[in-house]
């Protein structure tokens, strides 16, 4: 049994333990704030884990920007915002040096 009687705060609580629930949680400690993170297993055992599709980014010099917007926009079904899926393709080497590197 669970003994919920005690009052627990946090300036954020973030719910769920994967990617973008554990990039939230560093980012807010990072900030300053008490952050709780709530997940339904262990941090980091979600569903981020279990994509088959991984993560993409023109990070490499054989790589192409053009090319993944190309990749991203098509695979959408051209229905995205263009503006959007540039600002995406543009930022995700930074975003990977983040996760893998910082």
């Amino acid at each position: 049994m669970i003994n919920v009687s005690r009052k627990i705060t946090a300036d954020v609580l973030v719910i769920g333990g994967g990617g973008a629930g554990s990039s939230c949680a560093i980012e807010a400690h990072n900030a300053g704030a008490d952050v709780m993170i709530v997940t339904k297993l262990r941090i980091g055992d979600a569903n981020t884990m279990m994509a088959e599709g991984g993560i993409q980014a023109a990070d490499k010099e054989n790589d192409s920007p053009v090319q993944h917007y190309l990749d991203c926009f098509g695979g959408g079904h051209f229905a995205a915002k263009p503006e959007l899926v540039k600002r995406l393709v543009m930022e995700a080497p930074d975003a990977i040096k983040w996760l893998y590197y910082d």
